[in-house]
C-alpha cells in the first residue's frame, strides 16, 4: 500500500515538475551511479537555499528531524555534533532517540504509522530488512542523489565490497552500514600469556602442535607462580569469548569469523565448512585439548562473567576476544604488556600461516533517510562531508577546535581529546558531550588515531614502546595486534563478505539458521567433551544438517553471492 502510494505521488509530482519547468527555482538532474548501483535520471526542483557545493549546506539554518537506538549517548541534543551542524552547515538536528530496549518496537510503529523522521541513526536493523522497506517506498534511494556526493562515490569506487554490501538486490542503496579501513581492528584478537610463556621456559607457537605443547606446559606447571600447580586454565573458552577458534580453523584451512555456521569461499564457490574433512580434524583436535584439561572444562556451560572472573585472578593462558586481555580481567591498560598477540598457527610445521580478516562492514544499518523529506540534497550534501577525511573525524570526535585539538604522536597528528569539568574521562565527554555516538560514523580509519601513529613506526621503535612499562599513549593490546600483523609468512585473506539477501531469502536464511546454528553448538559440545564420539556421530551430524536444510541455505548464500560480485 505504501509503495502503491509513493509511486502514485511520484506520478504527480513528475506531472507537477513538467508543467512547472518555467517557474522560479534552480533545477538539477540526478544521474546516480554510472556502474553497478541502480542509476536514475530525475529532474528535481532545488530550494535556492541549499547550495550543491561548498559550505554552509543550508545558507538559512533548516530543521531536520532525528532518531534511532540510543547507544551510549544519553543526551543527544546537547552535543557539540549538533551545535556545529547547525552553526557550521546549517543543519538543525533535532534529535530524540528511544531507550535500547523500546527502539525496535518503535522504529515499527513510526513505518506503519507514517511518522518517520527525516535520518535514522543506530538502527540495530538488518540491511536485508531496511532494503525491504525501501522497496516498498520507505526509504530514500541514496544512489539517486550520488551527482551531490562526490566523496561517497569515489569511497563507493575504492571499495567495491561497501557498494556490494550497501546495495538492495533492486539496485538501490537505501541505508549506509559503516565501514572500517582500519587493519588492526580487523584482525582477530588471540592474546597469549607472555609472562606464563616466559615462566615454564618456551616460545610463541607457530603450529597446532606447538601450541598443544605450550598448553600442555601451562597445565603441568606453576605457570602463573602462585605457588598453586593446578589453578591454571590453559585455556579459556565460553560465553563472547570463542574467538580463538579464529586461529584454529584458519590452522585446518577453514578462513571463517564465527565458530558455529562456517561459510568458506574458493574462487567463488560457497560452501558450509561445518561438515568437511577439516572440520572433523578440527573438532578432534579440540577433543584432544579438552580431555587432558587444557581447555577450561566448564567452556560450554559457563557465563562471561565467569570467564572474567577467572581472568581477573591470573588463571588464564589464551584468551580470543573482541576487547583485550585487561578488559576481560577487569583491569588497567598496563595488564596487556604481559600478553602477546597470536595468529597464523598452521596445522604443520613449515606451511604458510593465514590470518582470516573480519568484513570490513557491519552487520546493521547505520544511516537511513526517510522518502518522504523535504531535503534530500541537504542530508545528500551532508553523507557526502562525513565521507571526507575531515567528516570521519567529525564522525568519531566532532569538530576541530570545539570538541578536540590535534597533537603530535610519534610524527602523526593525531586527535586529542580534552578531559572537561564534570566528565570522568576523555571517552565519556567523547560520548556524552563531543558526538552522538556512532550517529554520524560512515567510516573508520586510521586517520587522527593513534592507530596510524602506530602502523607508521619503525619495527624498532615498536618493540621499544610495547617494552616501555611507562606508555600510556597506547593500547597495548593496538601495539600486540600491529607487531603481529608484520610477522613473516603469514598471509590475510578476508572471509566471506556481508550477503545481502531479497526478502523471501532473507525470511528462509533466518528460519533455516535458527534451527542450523543451534544444532552445530549442541552437537559441537558434544563431540569436544566426549558425550558423542566424533568418528561415531560424524555421518549422523552431517545427515542431520542437510536434512535441516544445509544445502538450501548454501544455495541461497551462492545466490545472493553471485548477485553481488558476478
Amino acid at each position: 500500500m505504501k509503495k502503491m502510494l509513493k509511486q502514485s505521488t511520484m506520478i504527480l509530482l513528475i506531472v507537477i515538475l513538467v508543467i512547472s519547468m518555467v517557474g522560479c527555482g534552480k533545477t538539477d538532474t540526478v544521474n546516480g551511479n554510472s556502474d553497478d548501483t541502480k542509476s536514475t535520471k530525475v529532474t528535481k526542483k532545488v530550494d535556492e537555499n541549499i547550495n550543491l557545493t561548498g559550505y554552509p549546506i543550508a545558507n538559512k539554518p533548516i530543521t531536520l528531524t532525528m532518531t534511532g537506538r540510543q547507544g551510549a549517548t544519553k543526551d543527544w541534543q546537547n552535543t557539540i555534533q549538533l551545535e556545529q551542524f547547525k552553526e557550521q552547515f546549517g543543519l538543525d538536528i533535532k534529535a530524540e532517540p528511544y531507550s535500547n530496549d523500546s527502539w525496535k518496537t518503535q522504529f515499527t510503529l513510526m513505518l506503519s504509522t507514517d511518522e518517520l523522521t527525516d535520518i535514522v541513526v543506530n538502527s540495530a536493523t538488518s540491511l536485508t530488512e531496511i532494503n525491504k522497506y525501501g522497496e516498498q517506498g520507505y526509504f530514500l534511494p541514496l544512489n539517486e542523489y550520488l551527482e551531490y556526493m562526490p566523496n561517497f562515490k569515489a569511497r563507493l569506487e575504492e571499495y567495491p565490497e561497501w557498494r556490494a554490501a550497501i546495495t538492495a538486490p533492486d539496485g538501490n542503496i537505501y541505508s549506509i552500514a559503516k565501514f572500517d579501513m582500519d587493519p588492526t581492528r580487523i584482525t582477530p584478537r588471540i592474546f597469549l600469556n607472555q609472562v606464563w610463556l616466559d615462566n615454564v621456559g618456551m616460545e610463541e607457537p607457530t603450529n597446532l602442535d606447538e601450541l598443544y605443547k605450550v598448553l600442555k606446559a601451562f597445565k603441568d606447571k606453576d605457570a602463573n607462580g602462585n605457588g598453586d600447580p593446578d589453578d591454571e586454565i590453559p585455556m579459556v573458552y565460553g560465553n563472547n569469548y570463542w574467538y580463538t577458534d579464529i586461529t584454529l580453523l584458519s590452522a585446518f584451512g577453514l578462513q571463517g569469523y564465527t565458530r558455529d555456521y562456517l561459510l568458506i569461499e574458493d574462487k567463488g564457490t560457497i560452501a558450509s565448512g561445518n561438515v568437511t574433512d577439516n572440520y572433523k580434524k578440527y573438532l578432534k583436535y579440540m577433543r584432544k585439548l579438552y580431555s587432558e584439561g587444557l581447555i577450561d572444562q566448564e567452556a560450554y556451560i559457563q557465563t562471561r562473567q565467569e570467564i572474567e572472573s577467572k581472568a581477573s585472578e591470573d588463571r588464564v593462558g589464551l584468551v580470543g576476544c573482541p576487547s583485550a586481555p585487561y578488559v576481560v580481567a577487569k583491569k588497567d591498560n598496563s595488564w596487556d604488556r604481559n600478553w602477546t598477540a597470536i595468529g597464523g598457527l598452521t596445522e604443520k610445521e613449515g606451511q604458510q600461516g593465514v590470518i582470516p580478516l573480519k568484513s570490513k562492514v557491519t552487520d546493521s544499518a547505520a544511516f537511513i533517510v526517510n522518502a518522504d523529506t523535504k531535503y534530500p540534497i541537504a542530508i545528500a550534501r551532508l553523507i557526502d562531508y562525513l565521507c571526507t577525511d575531515e567528516g570521519i573525524l567529525t564522525g568519531e570526535y566532532g569538530f576541530e577546535g570545539h570538541s578536540y585539538e590535534y597533537k603530535d604522536l610519534e610524527g602523526v597528528k593525531v586527535v586529542d581529546i580534552p578531559v572537561s569539568e564534570g566528565y570522568k574521562s576523555k571517552e565519556e565527554y567523547r560520548q556524552q558531550r563531543a558526538i552522538i555516538q556512532s550517529a554520524f560514523l560512515m567510516m573508520t580509519g586510521t586517520i587522527g588515531r593513534p592507530e596510524g601513529a602506530v602502523i607508521n613506526m619503525t619495527n624498532e621503535r615498536l618493540n621499544e614502546v610495547i617494552a616501555d612499562p611507562d606508555n600510556n599513549e597506547f593500547s597495548y593490546w593496538l601495539l600486540l595486534v600491529e607487531r603481529l600483523r608484520r610477522k613473516e609468512n603469514i598471509e590475510y585473506e578476508e572471509v566471506v563478505p556481508k550477503l545481502v539477501y531479497t526478502e523471501k531469502e532473507g525470511q528462509r536464511v533466518a528460519t533455516l539458521k535458527t534451527d542450523i546454528i543451534s544444532y552445530i553448538n549442541t552437537a559441537v559440545a558434544q563431540f569436544v567433551t566426549g558425550e558423542v564420539d566424533i568418528d561415531e556421530g560424524w555421518d549422523n551430524y552431517v545427515t542431520t544438517l542437510k536434512q535441516m536444510g544445509l544445502n538450501e541455505l548454501i544455495k541461497i548464500e551462492q545466490t545472493a553471492y553471485d548477485r553481488m560480485f558476478k
